[in-house]
């Protein structure tokens, strides 16, 4: 039918959960025989009511179902109770064992996705759009599982209509093969019907994430949007969305029903010809065109169960092929699984870059080309350059989160290879521009990345951080909520909350990207005082954009378009011939400030 099949939804909800979808289709095996089962023993208790005149009670699987059967009414009946209450218990096991298949695909699907994200490579998380990772981890991982719970009921249907199809062989082999001809007929535009879900599907799938990723990317700028008056604008366009998809949601109703009618309409048909050539051409017996009618009432809307079922299934493909997709496209990007808490390794010299070279997946130029350069243990090195020479891509290295194309990351002369990863991430301390902060206590904010952390090695991590004056005038102290992403906190309290949360791990090393640009100078002041109060215990690395931050660092590097320029002291980088510090430092300051030297500066 198309590239992600019924067939591969099935076997994808088998992988997921096969111990609970493997006794959910035994259930409904059983189901389906105890329904047959009942039907067979109406016509032997139609024997004993004295209505079988000219019936197959003597014949056949009648014959050999009857002579299992009570010769007395009253006994016959009792049998025909337990066979219901039997078949009643297991479809209460198969409906609960349906749901739990439900609920363990979603279970472990959503699980497997979170690891799968967790665990891949950091070029390959970066590019993917962070409404498409939501949307796929709750609407459409949704849409699977109500559609898992609506394929095994299908399949319970079609087991059924099975049963009802051998006793309509046993009642009448003629009129069963009319039926069967007549069943084919109505069933010819399944094939096109399931084309026609599949595509309503895409269409559902595009606009539900459009509506999600709107949602959530516009709220995130409503400030700026009610701030410049196009709050409303932005309102009608989540309302044509929001339209949109009840537009296609309705669509995909209509021709669902439309195919219901169809179907319910011909098998009118069919069985009114079947009724016909039974009494006007076969003279069939009172009791077995009772049964047979019985036979066909049950069956039509078994086949019409059995067409929604696949037609729901086929309409919900794409939010399957969806997760699927995301789903390998992490797990091929897999890194070796972390191992259990290594113990942090030591810088005693320093750490080297040596002829790194690197490049995004899909680009042509290097963000970074045969770069050497050192980080002194114990000290604080700033690394400059204007926007895009490769500062955070750089950072990204040292972190271990990217791979270069060649070169060597060395710690103390010790390359760090893949062996020694869990060790040196255990070493590290990270503060990215962005602080992100969550809706909980300043406890539970800062213990974040050692949740079994005290309150003492909480409050010290704060005071490294310079953040004790902060918790000292808060009423409810680590238990005082800090609202969403911290807003009741102003910058540079967002900022040492996010530092002392670094620093509750005992970095060696503490890598600060960005980390003041957002602060007013005076902030920013406190923030580099405390920084420098870290050496020489913590070595530091700060990618700054910001020049008075570099400026009190104890080495600089100086990054331009993916090449280190210049390296060493800020008096001796800015004094230099041509510096290109020079020339960063005019631009923040101006060509007339008397803090530069002229002569560093080369007229162009």
């Amino acid at each position: 039918m198309n590239a992600f099949s019924i067939r591969r939804f099935a076997s994808m909800l088998f992988q997921a959960a096969p111990r609970a979808t493997l006794a959910s289709l035994v259930l409904m095996g059983l189901v389906a025989l105890t329904e047959g089962a009942g039907l067979l023993l109406l016509l032997p208790l139609l024997a004993l009511a004295g209505v079988t005149s000219g019936a197959p009670v003597a014949s056949g699987m009648w014959a050999r179902v009857a002579a299992f059967v009570p010769h007395s009414l009253g006994a016959a009946l009792m049998v025909y109770i337990a066979v219901v209450a039997a078949r009643s218990a297991l479809e209460y096991a198969e409906s609960v064992a349906a749901v739990r298949v439900q609920l363990e695909v979603t279970r472990r699907l959503r699980e497997r996705l979170y690891r799968a994200l967790v665990r891949a490579r950091w070029e390959t998380i970066v590019p993917l759009r962070g409404t498409r990772l939501a949307h796929v981890l709750t609407a459409e991982l949704e849409r699977v599982s109500v559609t898992a719970n609506q394929l095994l009921s299908g399949s319970l249907q079609l087991l059924t209509a099975v049963v009802y199809v051998v006793a309509a062989i046993a009642i009448s082999p003629t009129l069963a093969l009319i039926a069967a001809a007549g069943a084919l007929l109505l069933l010819l535009p399944a094939r096109r019907q399931q084309r026609e879900a599949r595509r309503a599907g895409d269409m559902l799938t595009t606009l539900g994430a459009e509506l999600f990723a709107g949602a959530t990317e516009e709220v995130a700028t409503l400030k700026v949007a009610k701030s410049v008056g196009i709050a409303g604008r932005m309102a009608d366009r989540f309302s044509e969305r929001a339209r949109a998809l009840a537009d296609a949601l309705l669509g995909a109703h209509r021709r669902y029903r439309a195919a219901a009618a169809l179907l319910t309409t011909g098998a009118a048909v069919a069985l009114a010809v079947v009724v016909y050539v039974a009494v006007a051409r076969l003279h069939l017996a009172p009791a077995s065109l009772l049964l047979l009618l019985l036979v066909c009432g049950r069956l039509v809307p078994r086949l019409a169960s059995v067409q929604g079922s696949f037609l729901l299934t086929a309409r919900a493909l794409p939010a399957a092929e969806a997760v699927q997709t995301l789903l390998d496209e992490l797990e091929d990007a897999a890194e070796a699984v972390e191992q259990a808490p290594s113990t942090p390794l030591a810088i005693e010299h320093g750490i080297e870059l040596r002829g790194v070279t690197y490049r995004y997946p899909g680009t042509m130029a290097p963000a970074l080309h045969d770069v050497t350069l050192a980080i002194p243990a114990g000290r604080v090195t700033a690394l400059v350059g204007s926007s895009g020479a490769g500062k955070s891509t750089l950072a990204d290295l040292v972190l271990l989160l990217i791979t270069p194309e060649c070169g060597a990351l060395v710690v103390d002369g010790l390359p760090l290879d893949a062996e020694r990863r869990d060790a040196w991430r255990a070493s590290v301390g990270y503060v990215p521009q962005e602080t992100h902060l969550f809706h909980d206590t300043i406890r539970e904010n800062v213990r974040w990345v050692a949740p079994g952390a005290s309150d003492a090695e909480v409050l010290d991590a704060l005071r490294m951080a310079g953040a004790s004056a902060l918790l000292a005038r808060l009423p409810n102290g680590l238990d005082t909520l800090i609202g969403d992403r911290g807003t009741l906190l102003s910058g540079g309290e967002r900022q040492r909350l996010a530092l002392a949360r670094a620093l509750l791990r005992r970095p060696r090393l503490l890598v600060l990207d960005e980390a003041t640009s957002a602060l007013d100078p005076e902030s920013e002041r406190s923030i580099r005082q405390t920084i420098a109060a870290l050496t020489p215990t913590v070595t530091v690395l700060t990618i700054t954009h910001r020049l008075t931050t570099a400026r009190q660092a104890d080495h600089v590097v100086v990054l331009d378009q993916g090449t280190v320029v210049a390296e060493g002291p800020w008096a001796t980088l800015l004094a230099g011939e041509d510096s290109r510090l020079a020339r960063l430092w005019t631009a923040q300051l101006g060509l007339d400030d008397d803090l530069v030297p002229q002569g560093a500066v080369r007229s162009s």
